[in-house]
């Protein structure tokens, strides 16, 4: 959408989701037409959900004609990442794949390599930082690249595609990702569409003019004869004029503008959303795993929810909803990291009034950040993913 479009819509006072829509719509009618996974199933479709509660898993029934259910590794799969046969870790192992992430730690490599340093019977996996593409002709496991930054979640969506061509990724590996932070996605509360936190305001002083009739004028002038060398008053000449009746209102007013929308980058008054706004990312994401996968399609393309932090989740919430919802219905493999580390040690969801966060005892009580229960739980989510894009089915 042009921004003089944009300028036309806030003048007439346009609901914010009717460009918000028009903005992410070519993206998602894009990402439709990503073809199915490589290796992969999915399972039944299942409605966008309408709160920031958790996604209600949905199981095909056998009479339901249509493609098998997608991996989903979520806290449900850690009973089943736990039996899983020695030779399905070996084949595992073997699986070249690669991970972009925010620049720092990625608390899911942290936790690949902290199981495999601590149970290497079971856990040994290479974790190599910036491998060489030869790299993933010779070894398995996963190379993982810092891309963008914490916060531009744009940069980090740009950064995977360029590093996928530069590495040649899409030629060497097996499964990629893009692990996002929880900072890409900022905290809040709920809105139009998406939330209803409004954290900027604007001022609008509009003037309004209104025909309202005509109304007539009355000019007066006096006659003047003039003769010879003398001149006469003859009295006064009425002249009626027709004049419009215009009515100028003048309103000035604060209006709020909701969380995530900004000036443009002309300066003017114009508004737009953020990059870090969850209906921009979930569009920005969606598109960008579509492209790849247009040219890549022997890859398998990973999602990833959003990490989950202790308190002011409602918009990760509401991008981590979208986006199991639309895996779902397009049998796509999803990683949830959110329900991971969402879900307490006695396999109870943790949620305050904006929906789920991080368990307590999932928490660093220094950093706030994910410790190292949580860090392995994701590890074994990922050791779980792989096992599936492999072909391995677990036991019912």
């Amino acid at each position: 959408m042009s921004p003089t479009l944009l300028r036309a819509c806030a003048a007439r006072r346009c609901a914010w989701p009717v460009w918000c829509l028009a903005v992410v719509a070519p993206a998602l009618r894009a990402c439709d037409m990503i073809p199915d996974q490589p290796g992969s199933t999915s399972r039944a479709p299942s409605s966008a959900p309408t709160s920031a509660s958790p996604a209600t898993e949905s199981t095909a029934s056998a009479s339901v004609a249509g493609p098998p259910a997608a991996p989903l590794a979520n806290y449900q799969v850690l009973a089943q990442e736990a039996a899983m046969p020695v030779a399905v870790r070996v084949q595992v192992r073997a699986m070249p794949a690669a991970q972009m992430h925010a620049p720092g730690t990625s608390p899911l490599i942290q936790g690949l390599s902290e199981l495999a340093a601590a149970q290497p019977a079971t856990y040994a996996y290479a974790v190599n930082l910036l491998p060489s593409r030869d790299w993933y002709r010779s070894h398995g496991g996963v190379g993982h690249y810092s891309v963008g930054s914490a916060t531009h979640p744009e940069q980090m969506i740009s950064g995977m595609d360029t590093r996928v061509e530069q590495e040649q990724l899409g030629d060497s590996t097996k499964a990629l990702m893009l692990d996002f932070d929880a900072r890409d996605i900022p905290d809040g509360t709920h809105a139009e569409m998406a939330y209803t936190q409004y954290t900027a305001t604007m001022d609008v002083d509009v003037s309004r003019v209104a025909l309202k009739g005509v109304y007539t004028q009355v000019l007066v002038a006096p006659r003047i004869i003039v003769t010879g060398n003398a001149s006469f008053f003859a009295g006064y000449v009425h002249y009626p004029l027709e004049l419009p009746n215009v009515a100028v209102d003048n309103i000035a007013t604060t209006v709020r503008i909701p969380a995530g929308a900004v000036p443009d980058d002309d300066d003017d008054d114009a508004p737009r959303l953020s990059v870090r706004d969850p209906r921009m990312v979930f569009a920005a994401y969606q598109a960008e795993v579509a492209a790849l996968t247009q040219r890549h399609p022997a890859v398998a393309m990973v999602f990833a929810t959003v990490p989950l932090t202790a308190g002011g989740n409602y918009q990760r919430n509401f991008f981590n909803e979208s986006l199991r919802a639309w895996c779902a219905a397009h049998h796509r493999p999803l990683l949830d990291v959110a329900d991971l580390l969402a879900t307490d040690l006695n396999g109870n969801p943790v949620s305050d009034a904006q929906g789920p966060r991080l368990a307590p005892e999932l928490m660093d009580p220094q950093t706030h950040a994910p410790n190292a229960l949580a860090r392995a739980r994701l590890a074994r989510g990922w050791w779980w993913m792989m096992a599936r894009l492999g072909g391995w089915t677990p036991p019912t």
